[in-house]
């Protein structure tokens, strides 16, 4: 089989049946022709027998004791449930399924080849591979992958590290650049205080470096209307002033209170066992509009609103962006 690489021949044997004239493509069920009494294997979707070809021909074929069904699924397992709508029916079923899963060793040896940085896996999996020889246990690093629960609805926390790739600017885009002065603590430039600015270019790939040059002018007209929508924030919204929008936006009442809430602290390790939580002192607004009550919970990095009313959450939203600086 490997020769055939090598070989003017196609290497699949498909592809000869189809110059022979066994195997035929079709797109829909009007190009099946078949000849009256003559066998043939049909491949149709779907496997929940519920839409597609395969609802339309079971419904055609499913009285003829010589048809035979073959369920390739392996989730297939409840083949009452699967042919209630098509009862009675005479012909054959058989459920052989093409199960595309991986042994634990076959995984094992496909995690030494990928090295992932990385890996998720479910419960049941990770018990699988405690199984293997501790050799192979060692070179996995079960030790260090995050595993879940099908059955448990909770988040899963995933680090995922960030690249930085040296990008260079061409000199043309270079000089449409306008910087920004940004309000916050001395940090860059000579006069105190630091600029950025929003760039829209083409990035290109040549020689295994990066580089962002002008965009093309037939194409420029949607990158400059995108442009114009300021969708950069940073800041921290300030309680008091906050506060105060929200009391001018018309709420019935708005109070000032406090809060501990959980926060998981990263030690920067990957662990299947969760972070251990913090308790963080919060801000906490809560405001009322009519029968509908919300709050804002501003913490150190973070900002969270609560509300059962989608009014409630837009006006709230829109206060805490009028406390952001936009670019």
């Amino acid at each position: 089989r490997q020769n055939r690489v090598y070989d003017a021949q196609e290497p699949f044997e498909h592809m000869q049946m189809k110059a022979a004239g066994r195997l035929h493509l079709v797109s829909g069920l009007h190009q099946l022709q078949m000849q009256a009494g003559k066998s043939c294997v049909v491949f149709v979707p779907h496997s929940s027998l519920r839409a597609g070809p395969a609802a339309h021909l079971l419904r055609e074929w499913s009285q003829e004791p010589n048809n035979l069904l073959v369920l390739t699924e392996s989730c297939a397992t409840e083949t009452d449930k699967l042919l209630a709508p098509y009862r009675p029916m005479n012909m054959q079923v058989v459920h052989a399924p093409t199960d595309p899963r991986l042994t634990p060793t076959q995984a094992s040896k496909l995690l030494e080849t990928l090295k992932p940085g990385v890996l998720v896996v479910s419960e049941p999996d990770h018990a699988a591979l405690k199984l293997l020889p501790p050799e192979q246990r060692t070179a996995l690093g079960l030790d260090a992958m995050i595993t879940f629960q099908h059955s448990v609805p909770k988040p899963v926390s995933v680090p995922l590290p960030s690249t930085a790739v040296p990008t260079a600017v061409s000199p043309e885009l270079a000089q449409s650049i306008q910087m920004t002065k940004l309000d916050g603590p001395p940090s860059v430039s000579e006069d105190g205080g630091l600029r950025a600015a929003r760039v829209c270019g083409h990035l290109i790939q040549r020689d295994g470096r990066y580089g962002l040059v002008p965009i093309e002018k037939n194409s420029a007209s949607a990158f400059q209307s995108m442009m114009h929508n300021k969708c950069i924030l940073w800041g921290q919204p300030q309680v008091m002033p906050l506060k105060l929008v929200l009391e001018q936006q018309g709420f019935d009442w708005v109070t000032l209170d406090s809060e501990f809430s959980p926060r998981q602290k990263s030690n920067g390790m990957l662990s299947s066992s969760p972070s251990p939580e913090i308790l963080e002192q919060v801000a906490v607004l809560n405001v009322q509009l009519g029968t509908l009550c919300g709050k804002v919970q501003l913490a150190a990095n973070a900002t969270h609103i609560t509300s059962d009313s989608h009014v409630v959450r837009r006006l709230l939203l829109e206060a805490v962006l009028g406390q952001l600086n936009m670019l």
